[in-house]
């Protein structure tokens, strides 16, 4: 089985102080995530995260491919949560 850790990512108008981002940090963001029915692990586990944070995420859009969520995150549509295998496809 394979598994990859899940990064924070956030555009670069959003600096942060730290490399450590809490999902608490993240509750009055807007969302960008997968889709459910393509990436049902991610988004669930995202929301699940968000949930015990206490926040419900906003979710402003959704996507199927990895590089289309980095790049409405880039384009100032929300933060995400993303595998950290992303690191290797944006400035992350």
């Amino acid at each position: 089985m394979y598994r990859d850790p899940l990064l924070a990512v956030l555009p670069r108008s959003r600096p942060v102080k730290s490399k450590r981002v809490r999902i608490a940090d993240l509750a009055n963001e807007s969302f960008v995530l997968f889709h459910r029915e393509g990436h049902p692990d991610v988004f669930d586990t995202t929301t699940a995260m968000c949930l015990k944070a206490g926040f419900r995420p906003r979710v402003e859009n959704q996507a199927n491919m990895l590089q289309t969520v980095l790049s409405l995150v880039e384009a100032e549509q929300g933060v995400s949560i993303v595998p950290a295998c992303a690191s290797g496809m944006s400035r992350l």
